[in-house]
Formats: C-alpha cells, sequence, structure tokens
C-alpha cells in the first residue's frame, strides 16, 4: 500500500467467486501490518486444497482514497 490506510477489508474467495471467508472487516489498520489466513471459511472448518482469490480494499481515512489488491493463494495440507 502506497498510503495510510484507516480500515481495510480482507475476503477470501474460492476460484468459482464465491465468498468463503471475511478476515477483516472495516478493520482500522495502520500502514503496515499483516494478518494471517489459516485455511479455514467462516464456520471453522477446513476449505478444500485448491486456488483461493484474495481481496484487499484498504481506504485512506484523510482523502477517501480506496486501494484494492487481489492475489491468488493456494490451500495445500501434508499428504
Amino acid at each position: 500500500m502506497t498510503q495510510a490506510t484507516s480500515q481495510v477489508r480482507i475476503k477470501i474467495f474460492d476460484n468459482k467467486g464465491r465468498l468463503v471467508r471475511t478476515l477483516a472487516n472495516n478493520q482500522a489498520s495502520g500502514s503496515s501490518g499483516s494478518v494471517i489466513f489459516d485455511g479455514l471459511d467462516e464456520d471453522g472448518q477446513t476449505l478444500r486444497i485448491g486456488i483461493y482469490i484474495i481481496f484487499l480494499e484498504a481506504i485512506n481515512e484523510g482523502s477517501g482514497v480506496v486501494e484494492t489488491m487481489k492475489t491468488v493463494v493456494v490451500v495445500a495440507r501434508k499428504l
């Protein structure tokens, strides 16, 4: 992110575009930090092995500018 932020939303979607988990919803934040995704869905169930999309929105407190980022993550486990 290029700006200090005041609110962050982080959502996880499956490969069909269905929302499977919200990691942060309008959570206060600074210009840096971390969030851990444990591979679980909203109900605490282990997600299936596969590709998931992480979508992040950060809203700047002062200017109202919204920055978005999207990346892919693979959920896997030991066989």
